[in-house]
């Protein structure tokens, strides 16, 4: 659950609204309320920042976002209007920024609904999977293809996750001073009094150790990817104006009869966080639907041994006997197939090579990125730290395989 009290909710939202419930935080640095209009009592979520957050997850984030849903509500056709959610009160003065959308009192976040009832058929959620496929290929895809910026994979990715990882490593700023001054660190039975420190030896570490494996370190292999023949074969052919560009399958809302897109990603973003991203990014973001969601329930162990040395070895576990864990794994392995049985991401795609494996690379780039995202709901580091050592497995996997 988010770690704000009602209390540190801002006035200017609890004088117009009544909270009727706080919803954990996501990956952004946003706050979701359920709340009723005091004076028309109709319930609404609302969504707000009161700072830019971490790589402007917040009030920059926002307010594209809210802008983008006016705009697909007004350009989508008639019949699949209901896919995006009506927009309603927009506020942005004095360092907050918030907006009120509709409330669908029977939807699930679709990752939610199928993690919480494990009893229910993998294959209702691979159909769920196809829907969703079968609507941004034909209604956003096809709209019009936009032109790559020639540094394009090095600007969403590689310069990216440099930035994010940064704010581990730093004592001062607003992210320290909110998530990681003065905070315990655990690990395991362990704990550790200055997270900067900690990270700070752990990315000057060439190679690290997970469950007995040996890895190149991410900060290390990651520098491979710059150079300009490799970022060649990573690149696009094209982005697609219209897309959902944070599609994590928590981010659909599943209603009997359709799904919502909810938490889009807007195209007025500043220069540290990317307005318009491909395709391979986003399967990318579906690919860590899994891990994820296993992560984000606490789903896992880490333990470390010789706690702090410049060898680091780590123990990472997943709870396998949880049954949900288990199918969680199982959709992520037919994931990849199923996208390459999709006629429409093949016809749209039918020119873009290997947008499997840059797919694959994404989904690396994401956990890594991410993982300082995770203080923002798990201030231990816990799953900051997870986050960091599946993306880099998943990129020495990817390596292996394809460099």
């Amino acid at each position: 659950m988010s770690k704000q009290s009602l209390k540190e909710i801002p006035n200017s939202i609890t004088n117009k609204y009544q909270v009727i419930k706080q919803f954990g935080t996501g990956g952004s640095s946003a706050g979701t309320l359920l709340v009723s209009d005091r004076k028309k009592g109709q319930s609404r979520v609302l969504k707000y920042a009161t700072w830019a957050g971490i790589g402007s997850s917040g009030i920059p984030w926002l307010r594209a976002q809210a802008a983008r849903f006016i705009e697909l509500k007004d350009i989508l056709p008639k019949a699949v209007k209901d896919w995006i959610p009506n927009v309603y009160d927009i506020y942005d003065k004095n360092n907050l920024f918030y907006y009120t959308m509709q409330n669908y009192n029977h939807g699930h976040p679709l990752s939610f609904y199928y993690f919480d009832n494990p009893s229910k058929n993998i294959n209702c959620f691979t159909n769920d999977i196809n829907k969703i496929l079968d609507f941004l290929s034909k209604y956003f895809y096809f709209q019009q293809k936009l032109n790559v910026p020639k540094d394009y994979i090095y600007k969403v990715h590689i310069e990216k996750i440099f930035y994010r990882l940064s704010f581990l490593l730093k004592r001062e700023g607003i992210v320290y001073e909110k998530y990681i001054k003065n905070n315990t660190f655990r690990i395991g039975s362990r704990d550790c009094n200055d997270m900067v420190t900690f990270f700070s030896e752990l990315m000057k570490s060439k190679n690290i150790i997970i469950n007995d494996k040996e890895y190149l370190n991410a900060p290390f292999l990651i520098n491979n990817y710059a150079s300009t023949q490799t970022l060649k074969k990573l690149k696009p052919r094209f982005l697609p104006k219209y897309n959902h560009g944070d599609s994590t399958f928590r981010n659909y809302i599943k209603l009997t009869d359709r799904m919502v897109l909810i938490d889009i990603r807007g195209t007025n973003l500043p220069n540290n966080a990317p307005a318009r991203v491909c395709i391979p990014y986003e399967l990318g973001k579906m690919l860590r639907s899994f891990l994820l969601e296993v992560v984000r329930n606490n789903c896992f162990s880490i333990k470390i041994s010789q706690f702090p040395n410049k060898q680091f070895n780590f123990i990472f576990n997943y709870q396998t006997q949880n049954k949900s864990v288990n199918n969680f794994f199982k959709i992520r392995s037919l994931l990849p197939s199923l996208f390459k049985r999709h006629d429409g991401l093949n016809e749209i795609l039918i020119n873009e090579q290997d947008w499997l494996m840059k797919s694959y690379f994404a989904e690396a780039c994401h956990f890594l990125a991410d993982a300082s995202n995770r203080l923002e709901s798990d201030m231990s580091g816990y799953q900051t730290i997870a986050y960091y050592l599946i993306g880099c497995q998943l990129l020495n996997d990817f390596n292996k395989i394809y460099f």
